[in-house]
């Protein structure tokens, strides 16, 4: 089995053009260029290919198209996570042995084993302390180290939302984050996140993740440019569908991912029809 993908960025203002040229989508149906505004759905027997100046996808038959895999993602800023620790404001807590409170932040975000792990601390105090004053300390050290440039946790924050012993930390947008602490405090509960998408950021690493499949491999030496394909301050939806062929006893898979403005409502519209995604 082998497996590609390309990702095609369009910055068309409507539908797609019949044209190839920088940021322009331009769709082949039986080699000839065609306006999205004559797509119909994926057919077997018809050949299609799709092109930027910067990308291309295979040319396929519609037949190839994996039953079900035509999907859309509409634009999103994303919102981030919430973990709420709610700690009853007069009441106290015990100390672990050294004293302290603790609190760890565990980002799981990609579900790896070695798990980023920062570990917050309160000073040592001579009596158990009661809710208010646990969430002061720990709100003044999650918020520094979110402001850190250089730490995984950056743009982290954290409140007592309530003044009333109520620990709300906000994870940053397509951030996952495990929380645990000192034996007496109470578990965390969740919120969220929403990822995003299509913002200048996935688009941009989408891109440059595909260009491997490309034999694009020297990304970081001085001969290779990434394609510079996302327009400053755009934000895109997205569509991907996977083709399948096979070759002798091998199964090719080749991964298509389209992003397209997300105000773009015609050229939008218009892979819905052709995806049967709408």
């Amino acid at each position: 089995m082998s497996h590609t993908k390309t990702v095609l960025v369009s910055n068309d203002d409507a539908e797609s053009s019949t044209t190839v040229g920088a940021g322009l989508l331009v769709g082949f149906v039986n080699d000839t260029a065609t306006g999205s505004g004559s797509f119909a759905a994926l057919a077997a027997g018809t050949k299609y290919q799709f092109m930027t100046a910067e990308a291309s996808t295979p040319r396929f038959d519609g037949a190839d198209l994996v039953a079900g895999s035509g999907s859309v993602a509409v634009y999103s800023a994303g919102v981030g996570q919430t973990a709420t620790i709610a700690l009853v404001a007069a009441s106290t807590y015990a100390r672990d042995a050294d004293d302290t409170y603790s609190l760890k932040l565990i980002d799981v975000t990609d579900g790896r084993q070695q798990f980023a792990i920062k570990t917050f601390q309160t000073a040592a105090y001579t009596t158990d302390q009661v809710g208010t004053v646990i969430v002061a300390a720990f709100e003044e050290l999650i918020d520094a180290e979110g402001l850190l440039v250089d730490s995984p946790f950056y743009g982290v924050t954290s409140e007592d939302t309530t003044t009333s012993g109520t620990l709300v930390i906000t994870n940053a947008i397509d951030k996952v984050l495990r929380v645990a602490g000192s034996d007496s405090l109470a578990a965390a509960s969740y919120a969220g996140p929403t990822m995003s998408v299509g913002t200048p950021a996935k688009v941009n690493a989408e891109v440059q993740a595909a260009l491997g499949f490309q034999g694009v491999t020297n990304i970081a030496g001085p001969n290779t440019v990434k394609p510079a394909v996302v327009t400053a301050g755009d934000t895109y939806q997205r569509f991907a569908f996977q083709l399948a062929t096979t070759v002798g006893d091998r199964e090719d898979i080749h991964e298509i991912v389209f992003y397209i403005g997300h105000d773009n409502t015609e050229l939008n519209a218009d892979l819905d029809t052709l995806l049967s995604v709408a």
